[in-house]
C-alpha cells in the first residue's frame, strides 16, 4: 500500500471553503482533498515527543500566496496541505517552526509531477527537519 492509499484510507473527508485545506490523521479536525489524485500536497509530520507549531506558505514564482496553513500539531500527527499548483512552474514555500522560519525552498513542478500529484514531505523529528519530494 503507497503512501496515498494509506492517507485515504484513514480520513474522513469534509468540506471547507478557501484555498487551503487540510487533513489530520490522528485528531477529529479533518477536511477534504480539493479534487482529483493529481493535486500535490505537503505532508507536515511531528516526529516529536511534544506538541509544535507549524507554518507554511506556497507562492507562485511572482511570489503571490496561493496555499497558507498554520496550525499546532500533536506529537506524532501528520497534517496534509493543499499547496494550491495547478500549472508547472517554479513555487516557493517557507516552512516555519514555533514563530521561527527555518527554510524556504523552491519545488520546480514540472509536466510529470503536474500530471501525477507528487508531493513533499516534511518530518519534523527530536533533532532535525527533513524534507523529501516523491520523484
Amino acid at each position: 500500500m503507497n503512501r496515498r492509499q494509506y492517507f485515504s484510507s484513514l480520513l474522513l473527508t469534509v468540506p471547507l471553503s478557501g484555498c487551503t485545506l487540510i487533513s489530520r490523521t490522528n485528531n477529529q479536525s479533518q477536511t477534504s482533498d480539493p479534487g482529483p489524485s493529481e493535486d500535490i500536497f505537503i505532508f507536515i509530520a511531528n516526529e516529536r515527543a511534544e506538541q509544535i507549531t507549524v507554518s507554511l506558505t506556497v507562492m507562485n514564482n511572482d511570489r503571490s500566496v496561493i496555499g497558507e496553513e498554520s496550525t499546532t500539531l500533536s506529537s506524532k500527527e501528520t497534517i496534509k496541505v493543499y499547496t494550491g499548483i495547478t500549472e508547472t512552474g517554479d513555487y516557493p514555500y517557507v516552512f516555519s517552526l514555533n514563530g521561527q522560519q527555518q527554510f524556504e525552498y523552491t519545488y520546480n513542478v514540472d509536466d510529470f509531477r503536474l500530471q501525477n500529484g507528487l508531493d513533499i514531505d516534511i518530518s519534523v523529528e527530536e533533532n532535525d527537519i527533513q524534507v523529501s519530494a516523491e520523484d
